[in-house]
C-alpha cells in the first residue's frame, strides 16, 4: 500500500475516520489501497499483506470496479459482517473509490465475529491483537453521514463538484450545510428521535462514546454514570448487569454508593422486554417503607441491550419530572449499547484465550506428574491454576459407598472421625452432578466447618469429577487468595481443566486397583 498526498488529503481523511468511528480506505484502478484510515482491526489481520486476502478481494477488492461502473454509492456487507459503502470520486483525471465504514452495525455479527475467533476459522489470530481496533458504530446512520462528509472533502479536493461521480450528490455549500449533525444523527432513528438539553457536538459525544473502548466495562458504566449525574444532576444511580437471568447492581453512584439493591425485575420479564422494544424506561415502585414525606420511592428503569436480549439496565431513583429527560437517557443508553457489547464480548474472547492458555499449562503439567505423588500432585495443580490456598480431593469408593480423601492442601488437622466425609457439601455436589460456587457460606443457611480449621474467607467452591457421564469424585477449594470469592470465572476455569483431571484421576483409581489385585 502507497499513500500519494497530490490525489488524496490525508490529514482530512484521517481527521474525518476518527471523528466517526469509522475506517476510510482509497483504492485505485489496480485494486490496490492506497490510502488507509482507522482501519478495523480485524481487517488489518485477515490482510497483513499488500493486497486483499481470497475472501475480502470479492468485497473490498472489487469495490472500484463495481463503484465506478455504477457511479453511484454501493452499499455491501463482506464476509466478516462489517457494513461498508463504496463512495467513487475523481481526484484530478484519476479515478478512485473510498471504501468508507468496515463497521459492525449491530452487536450480533460483531458476537458472530467473536465466535469465529473463540472457535472458528479466525481462533489462529492472536485475540488481543485481532480486536485491537473493532469498529462497532451501532448505527447506519453515522456511516451514511460519513459518507456524506466524505464527499464535501472530495469536492474540495477535485475543486469542482461534477468530479464526484454520483449523480445526486449536492452541491459542496450544501453538503458542508448537512455535514454538521446534531446528537441525533448519533443513533438510530426512532420515532422519538432523543436530543440532548444542552448541545453537544457531534464529535464532542463521538469522543465521549469513543473512549469507552479504552476501558474495562465496569469503569465504562461507572463513566456513564457521572455522566448521567453531570448532565442531569441525578444523586441516586446505580448500573445493573445481566447475571443468568437477574439483574444484579455492578456500579453505583451518589448516595447509592456501598448499597445493596434488588429489583423484582428479571432481565427477560415481560414489561422490561417491551420497554426495550418501545424505547422507553420502566417504571418501578421501591419495595421499602415510606420515606419521611409519607411517599413511596419510584424507580426509573432504562434497559440496554440488543435486539430481543436486555444485558442491562441503568436505574435512577431521583424522581425525575421532565418526559424529554427521560428520552433522552433512553437515548444514551442506546447509542452506548454497542460498545457496551463490543467490552463485553471482547472480555469472553479474552476469557476463552486465557481458558486455552490454562488448559495447555494443565496438560503439560499432568505430563510431569510422578505416578507415586499423582494424588497430591493433581490436586496442588489444580488449586494453583483457581489460587486456591485449600483444596481436597474426595473420590467416590462404590463397595462402601463413601468418600475416600486421596489428597488435601491447606489443612494441618486430620478429618474428624465423628463425621460422614463430604458429608456436608461433597455428597449433594456428587448426586446432583452439579458444581457449586459460594461466596459466603453464611448467606445459605450452612453452618461453617469446625472453628478451629480458621478459614480465611466464607467462599468455597464445590465440583464434581466425571468421566463418561460417570461421576466419580468431588474438588473442593476454599481460601481463595487474595481474600476474593469464588464466582462464575472460577467455575468455567475448572471446567476447562475438568475432563484431563477427571481422566489422570480415573487413571490413578485403576491403578490403585489393579496393584490391590496383584497383592491379593
Amino acid at each position: 500500500m502507497s499513500e500519494n498526498p497530490e490525489y488524496i488529503d490525508k490529514m482530512a481523511i484521517d481527521r474525518l475516520a476518527n471523528e466517526a468511528g469509522l475506517a476510510v480506505s482509497i483504492i485505485d484502478s489496480s485494486a490496490e489501497e492506497i490510502s488507509l484510515s482507522n482501519n478495523n482491526s480485524i481487517c488489518q489481520n485477515l490482510n497483513p499483506k499488500s493486497g486483499f486476502s481470497a475472501d475480502c478481494a470479492k468485497y473490498c477488492g472489487a469495490a472500484f470496479e463495481k463503484a465506478t461502473k455504477s457511479g453511484k454509492v454501493l452499499r455491501f456487507q463482506c464476509h466478516a459482517g462489517l457494513e461498508c459503502r463504496a463512495v467513487p470520486f475523481r481526484s484530478g483525471e484519476r479515478p478512485l473509490v473510498a471504501v468508507v465504514g468496515r463497521t459492525f452495525i449491530n452487536s450480533e455479527k460483531y458476537r458472530n465475529a467473536t465466535e469465529r475467533a473463540i472457535s472458528g476459522d479466525w481462533r489462529d489470530y492472536p485475540a488481543n491483537e485481532f480486536f485491537e481496533n473493532v469498529l462497532l458504530s451501532g448505527s447506519a446512520t453515522i456511516l451514511d453521514q460519513t459518507v456524506r462528509e466524505f464527499k464535501v472533502l472530495a469536492s474540495s479536493a477535485a475543486a469542482a463538484t461534477d468530479k464526484v461521480l454520483d449523480p445526486d450528490t449536492e452541491s459542496a455549500e450544501k453538503a458542508i450545510d448537512t455535514a454538521k449533525p446534531d446528537i441525533s444523527t448519533l443513533v438510530e432513528s426512532s420515532k422519538n428521535e432523543p436530543k440532548l438539553e444542552k448541545p453537544v457536538d457531534a464529535a464532542a459525544w463521538r469522543s465521549f462514546f469513543g473512549t469507552i473502548l479504552n476501558v474495562t466495562y465496569a469503569e465504562a458504566a461507572a463513566s456513564i454514570l457521572e455522566f448521567i449525574n453531570e448532565r442531569y444532576g441525578f444523586q441516586a444511580l446505580i448500573w445493573l448487569e445481566k447475571r443468568g437471568t437477574t439483574l444484579k447492581s455492578m456500579a453505583a453512584f451518589g448516595e447509592m454508593t456501598n448499597r445493596m439493591i434488588k429489583i423484582g425485575v428479571e432481565a427477560d420479564d415481560e414489561r422490561l422486554m417491551k420497554a426495550f422494544a418501545d424505547d422507553k424506561p420502566l417504571e418501578l415502585d421501591e419495595r421499602r417503607k415510606q420515606t419521611s414525606a409519607g411517599q413511596p420511592r419510584k424507580m426509573t428503569l432504562f434497559p440496554i441491550g440488543v435486539p430481543g436480549e436486555v444485558s442491562a439496565a441503568l436505574a435512577v431513583l431521583d424522581p425525575i419530572e421532565n418526559e424529554e429527560h427521560k428520552d433522552q437517557i433512553v437515548g444514551i443508553c442506546r447509542s452506548a449499547a454497542p460498545q457496551l457489547e463490543i467490552l463485553r464480548l471482547r472480555n469472553e474472547v479474552a476469557r476463552g484465550d486465557t481458558l486455552a492458555t490454562a488448559v495447555r499449562r494443565f496438560s503439560q503439567s499432568l505430563k510431569r506428574i510422578d505416578n507415586d505423588d499423582l494424588w497430591l500432585t493433581v490436586t496442588q495443580n489444580a488449586a494453583e491454576m483457581l489460587r486456591a490456598e485449600r483444596s481436597s480431593l474426595l473420590v467416590y469408593d462404590e463397595k462402601s459407598s463413601e468418600f475416600q480423601i486421596k489428597a488435601i492442601l491447606g489443612i494441618d488437622l486430620p478429618p474428624r472421625t465423628d463425621e460422614e466425609i463430604g458429608g456436608r457439601v461433597a455428597k449433594f455436589v456428587f448426586s446432583k452432578k452439579r458444581a457449586i460456587a459460594v461466596a459466603d457460606i453464611s448467606k445459605i443457611g450452612l453452618l461453617p466447618d469446625a472453628a478451629n480449621r480458621s478459614y480465611k474467607t466464607q467462599s468455597f467452591l464445590s465440583c464434581p469429577i466425571s468421566v463418561g457421564g460417570r461421576t466419580i469424585g468431588v474438588m473442593n477449594f476454599a481460601d481463595r487468595a487474595g481474600g476474593e470469592a469464588f464466582d462464575k470465572a472460577s467455575l468455567e476455569l475448572f471446567e476447562a481443566i475438568a475432563p484431563q483431571l477427571a481422566v489422570a484421576i480415573d487413571r490413578a483409581s485403576l491403578k490403585e486397583k489393579a496393584g490391590e489385585f496383584e497383592q491379593l
